[in-house]
């Protein structure tokens, strides 16, 4: 009886501290997610430049790249969606369709979000400048992240430990 009251503890006390780790797991996910979709833009910008492709082929190749998972598929399916709807109407989608799947807050997908809306509307000059600012936008992104990030992901780490220990000593 008393070891499974101690293995109930444990588990208490795993539990709890797992659950702060998933916590401060999302604060590490959130700066690599924008990481990569800087990298993308960087991509993109330097696609637009040199290469005369489609958009829809560019971002095609681009979801290749796959740097990220859930941000590959973001493009692949606007690959696909721009073929059968407007350009910025299909990127918003995409990001939608993929929101869920993201660690990032509503700053973050403003900016993502107008990388769709500032796309085909400008020669090849325009369209780089206009991802060169989404660019600075990202990296000021990026930046507040890491620093939440590391004020954050210590303190969710060790509150999960904290709460687990007391809740198996008010238990015991």
């Amino acid at each position: 009886m008393i070891f499974l009251k101690y293995i109930c503890f444990i588990l208490i006390f795993l539990s709890s501290t797992s659950i702060g780790f998933l916590i401060s797991k999302k604060y590490a996910n959130r700066t690599k997610e924008l990481n990569c979709f800087y990298e993308y833009i960087n991509i993109l910008q330097n696609k637009i430049k040199f290469n005369k492709i489609p958009i829809s082929d560019i971002f095609e190749e681009m979801a290749e790249i796959n740097l990220d998972k859930n941000i590959s598929e973001i493009f692949l399916d606007f690959s696909k969606k721009i073929k059968k709807m407007s350009l910025q109407k299909a990127w918003k989608e995409s990001i939608e369709n993929k929101i869920n799947f993201l660690s990032l807050n509503r700053e973050d997908i403003a900016i993502i979000v107008k990388i769709g809306e500032t796309l085909g509307k400008n020669d090849v000059e325009g369209e780089t400048n206009n991802l060169n600012g989404l660019n600075i936008l990202l990296q000021n992104q990026i930046k507040k992240s890491e620093y939440e990030q590391n004020k954050s992901e210590k303190m969710y780490k060790s509150i999960g430990a904290i709460i687990g220990i007391a809740i198996v000593i008010l238990l015991f």
